[in-house]
């Protein structure tokens, strides 16, 4: 994962109204690592990879079925 990446990510959300930030925490292990995707103060998906992230802001569809951003 690069800077590029992230910053293609964080544009293509806010594009879409989201705002997209990456969680404080070093530790893989915990439960708020990762990618959270908000509107405003409510979070609406949380990913632990930046490819998963992309893909949810690529396909508005996948948001339905996909709506808590689960990690498999």
């Amino acid at each position: 994962m690069d800077k590029a990446q992230e910053n293609r990510a964080r544009r293509a959300a806010e594009r879409q109204g989201f705002r997209l930030v990456k969680s404080r925490v070093r530790d893989p292990l915990a439960l708020d690592y990762g990618w959270h995707i908000m509107r405003g103060r409510r979070e609406l998906a949380h990913f632990r990879d930046l490819a998963r992230v992309e893909r949810w802001l690529a396909d508005p569809t996948s948001r339905l079925k996909d709506q808590e951003g689960d990690d498999q």
